[in-house]
């Protein structure tokens, strides 16, 4: 299947379909024609960049972690599309030769710890398989992009664990209250909180195969309803500020076409401040959503060290993603074990765990994205 790149159209969803689609990425005619003007104006001016863009010394290490197939995937579309839409001045011939890479990910190695602003950032290592003029190297090098390419697919981690917190709720809610919790659509209907009606819909689509469904109060609800809310509050806005960085400029140096000149880029956005706050929010709002829940800390819980770096701060995160992912298969697995909990919710779960021969909280860990859409096939879409 073929995706054409165009002006400001790429979304964080689009991005990870894309990734996992494993579209064939072209560029429309009218971002040919920006990155072709963008060029002519890089060779107008190059002269001028000899002192700007200095080569850097960079840690180049070698490692027993790498980013795999649909990381390094994401780090190569997103360079090719920033570098495209953000008139960053690097030229079709180089952005082509990028294109071919996405079908050669095997050729490429790219160390885990390139993440940290301190190593050889992954575009070094793939400019190592590039024929590339020398002021394209160094304005590449310097470009941001492939941090929005990893938090994009750790986005997308997060939405199927925001779901899967919801299922455990509806679990959990059940094994304590001996009832199927339930929201009155009308009072959703009416509520202007999107992350409300979200969650709501959830726990009606989750129970609504159950005969036995109690009314939720929203009023006196218990704690962890609303910090699950906060949740699906805090994953929306990270979207949408991931969104903005996606379609803004992740270069140095930026060319305005129109006027026939440049301005240099600082790279340091009020989004990428709010970037680093909202991952430090999310991570202490799931410790406080299993804390909550499960008070007697029988789970590894943790906390993402307060940063200023948002190089580290994605780091960080990215470990954060993997350990609460373990931490809800576990719950997961011994939640199925309670013999008082029947339900048709736990039924599916159990007929999952079989037809993908699960039986370890490793396995189940590797198999949350298909669980979740396992779900969604028998039940109904979750939001």
């Amino acid at each position: 299947m073929e995706y054409v790149l165009d002006e400001n159209s790429l979304s964080i969803e689009d991005l990870v379909d894309i990734v996992k689609k494993r579209y064939i990425i072209t560029l429309s005619e009218t971002l040919s024609q920006k990155v072709n003007q963008s060029n002519n104006l890089l060779n107008i001016y190059i002269r001028h960049f000899d002192s700007i863009f200095k080569d850097e010394k960079f840690n180049k290490i070698f490692s027993s972690s790498y980013l795999n197939k649909e990381e390094k995937r994401s780090i190569i579309i997103t360079l090719i599309y920033t570098a495209s839409n953000g008139n960053s001045g690097i030229s079709y011939k180089t952005i082509k030769e990028i294109i071919t890479k996405i079908g050669r990910l095997e050729d490429i190695d790219i160390p885990e710890t390139s993440l940290s602003p301190i190593n050889m950032p992954p575009y070094g290592y793939i400019l190592s398989h590039l024929d590339t003029s020398d002021v394209e190297r160094r304005i590449i090098l310097k470009s941001k992009g492939y941090y929005i390419a990893i938090l994009a697919l750790l986005y997308y981690r997060l939405e199927i664990i925001r779901k899967i917190l919801s299922v455990i709720f509806v679990l959990y809610y059940r094994t304590v209250k001996f009832q199927n919790p339930y929201i009155d659509p009308y009072i959703l209907a009416s509520n202007p909180h999107l992350s409300l009606i979200k969650l709501g819909e959830n726990i009606n689509i989750l129970t609504k195969k159950e005969n036995d469904r109690s009314l939720l109060d929203l009023n006196s609800i218990e704690i962890s309803f609303h910090k699950l809310c906060h949740l699906y509050d805090l994953s929306y806005k990270l979207k949408e500020i991931l969104n903005i960085e996606l379609n803004s400029s992740q270069f140095p140096i930026i060319f305005n076409i129109d006027k026939e000149n440049y301005v240099l880029n600082p790279l340091n956005t009020t989004e990428k401040y709010l970037l680093t706050i909202y991952l430090e929010n999310i991570t202490k709002n799931i410790v406080e959503i299993l804390s909550t829940l499960f008070p007697s800390s029988k789970y590894k819980l943790f906390t993402i060290k307060n940063s200023k770096n948002y190089e580290s701060s994605i780091l960080y995160f990215k470990e954060t993603i993997r350990i609460t992912e373990e931490i809800l298969s576990k719950i997961l697995l011994e939640l199925l074990k309670i013999n008082n909990l029947q339900t048709e919710l736990k039924n599916l779960l159990i007929n999952f765990l079989k037809e993908f021969k699960i039986k370890t909280q490793e396995e189940l860990t590797l198999s949350l994205e298909n669980l979740i859409s396992f779900l969604e096939n028998q039940i109904e879409e979750l939001y």
